[in-house]
């Protein structure tokens, strides 16, 4: 009698899943990276170190150079809903597309630099554009030399980042732009909690009690604001976000950024300026529309907005 035995084997992949374990992988691998490194202070960058160095190793060092610069860049900028190419990647690619692929990474760094730097109150003039126009000039009219005034540019651009970033980290923080209110002893008392489900996060409440020469309010309708008032005087700026070094209002939600928007209050014409910095935006509850990313809008008193989602909203005023 013949005893047949059935083995079962794993079944492989489709390469639509393969592909998708993958990115879910090295989306966790570099979350972890980020996570070790967020503490970091990032190195300032020498233009004539990277040029000499460039020369002597016939190029070599400039690979390490623009690899390691990417990376730094990911880290300042995470949050912002962008990741910069590997610049390993984007060399390759630039072999294969006769160097317009290469182009293309320094104009998107150029502007990925200069929209960062209003979330660390620097101010960076020049943009992906002018990064382009002086490749253009120093390829096609002065034999490469003056395309060295780009890579100028993006490692000046890059340091003034760099100074922000790491004022940031070393327990700069967040000073809000604008006067800040004096509020009366006894007025504002701070429940501190922890939340379990967000993995022992500490937020910070506030229990308001009335608030003589206070003219602005911020009230929390929905999330771990509901039922609050935030005092917010002429001309003061609160950032809302996950950062407690950088926010105002601590909030731990999952679709609020690091730094998800500020709001400033002017009580001459009364009405609340808001900028938003986040990825997944902030919006007018009454036609969910959506604030413009890294501009800055007037709303009147009464305006209701939301972070991401409804599970975090408030009213202004």
């Amino acid at each position: 009698m013949k005893i047949c035995v059935m083995r079962s084997f794993p079944t492989m992949d489709s390469p639509g899943e393969a592909t998708g374990k993958i990115q879910k992988i090295s989306s966790i691998l570099k979350s972890l990276l980020y996570k070790r490194r967020e503490k970091e202070m990032i190195e300032q960058r020498s233009f004539a170190k990277y040029l000499l160095l460039s020369i002597l190793t016939c190029g070599i060092y400039a690979l390490y150079f623009w690899y390691r610069y990417a990376e730094d860049m990911n880290l300042m900028c995470q949050g912002d809903g962008e990741e910069t190419t590997n610049y390993l990647l984007a060399w390759l690619f630039g072999i294969l597309t006769c160097g317009i692929y290469l182009w293309y990474w320094f104009y998107q760094v150029g502007n990925r630099i200069q929209k960062n730097g209003k979330r660390y109150g620097v101010t960076i003039v020049e943009n992906g554009s002018s990064v382009i126009l002086w490749l253009i000039i120093g390829t096609y009219l002065t034999c490469g030399i003056a395309a060295l005034f780009a890579y100028y540019i993006l490692v000046k651009n890059f340091n003034q980042l760099a100074d922000g970033y790491n004022n940031q980290m070393s327990g700069g923080g967040y000073q809000s732009q604008g006067p800040q209110t004096d509020y009366p002893q006894g007025a504002i008392s701070y429940d501190t909690s922890y939340n379990g489900a967000s993995g022992g996060e500490q937020t910070v409440g506030y229990n308001m009690t009335s608030m003589p020469g206070i003219s602005g309010r911020i009230f929390g309708i929905s999330g771990e604001y509901a039922g609050q008032e935030i005092p917010i005087g002429h001309m003061e700026t609160i950032v809302i976000g996950r950062n407690p070094n950088e926010c105002n209002i601590v909030l731990t939600g999952n679709k609020v950024s690091r730094k998800h928007c500020s709001i400033m209050y002017n009580s001459d014409s009364n009405r609340y300026s808001i900028t938003d910095y986040s990825s997944n935006g902030t919006y007018q509850v009454a036609d969910r529309k959506r604030f413009a990313n890294y501009g800055t809008e007037e709303v009147p008193a009464g305006t209701e907005i939301y972070l991401g989602d409804e599970s975090n909203s408030f009213r202004l005023g």
